[in-house]
Formats: structure tokens, sequence, C-alpha cells
């Protein structure tokens, strides 16, 4: 059975170093040294935040604000995925 989870993001683009300060449990700021052009800053915010939560890359996706500093994150998970959740 496949678990849908939903985190919200607020990015902040060329930043001089990179970090992940967490609000709440499903609510994130990254701050990233990827620019806010050709894509980077959200593949960069995605490969952050899997690191960041411990699970595969292929597991998050952004599916809400792929051209604004807001985001909405949909994590896949499976039953054997506690990391995911």
């Amino acid at each position: 059975m496949q678990i849908v989870k939903y985190i919200k993001i607020k990015v902040f683009p060329d930043f001089k170093h990179t970090k992940i300060v967490e609000r709440s449990p499903d609510s994130f700021m990254v701050y990233t040294q990827a620019p806010a052009r050709d894509n980077a800053a959200n593949e960069a915010v995605c490969i952050h935040m899997s690191n960041h939560l411990g699970i595969e890359r292929g597991r998050l996706r952004i599916i809400k604000g792929h051209r604004n500093q807001n985001k909405i994150i949909e994590i896949l998970a499976d039953d054997n995925c506690s990391a995911c959740l």
C-alpha cells in the first residue's frame, strides 16, 4: 500500500550556505546555494530534503510552487519506509 505525505517548504535560493530549518514536522525552510534559474534550486531542494529525511530522492517531488518560493512536496512511501513518515 502506498502512503503519501505532504510537506510545505519555503526556499531561499542563492544563499551563502545550505541549511534546513524545521518549523514543524511538515513545514521547513530550506536555504540553498543553488540559483533560482534553470530548475537548479528546485532540484537542490529535493536533494537536500531527501538527505535530511533519510529517504531516496525518487520518493520526493514538487507538486506545487515550481516557480515560487513556497512549495509543496509530496513524499511517496510504502509500508516498509518508516523514515518517510
